[in-house]
């Protein structure tokens, strides 16, 4: 049985592979942004999880909630900091 955890976890790893994820100068940068994600991701999420827009199979998910939010959740976020910028860097190059 695939759990939001372990699907979350080979997301991660696959991006984090194919972007060849360094830490580079922009630290700053990349924390401030996971910060602004994860405030915006436990606000929304408890809204649509709250409204019943969107639930959760409770047999696949750790039982750890933010609110009403489960913690798998938050994973997006931090796949949003690292996959946005690998795209916006990747489609910015020119290859002449």
């Amino acid at each position: 049985m695939v759990t939001y955890l372990v699907l979350n976890i080979v997301f991660i790893l696959v991006i984090c592979i194919l972007a060849r994820v360094k830490i580079r100068r922009p630290f700053k940068a990349i924390i401030f942004t996971m910060i602004a994600l994860l405030i915006l991701t436990a606000l929304f999420d408890n809204l649509i999880v709250g409204f019943s827009i969107v639930n959760y199979d409770n047999n696949k998910i750790l039982g750890i909630r933010i609110g009403e939010a489960p913690i798998e959740d938050f994973a997006y976020a931090f796949l949003a900091v690292i996959l946005v910028p690998f795209i916006w860097l990747r489609l910015g190059k020119k290859n002449v």
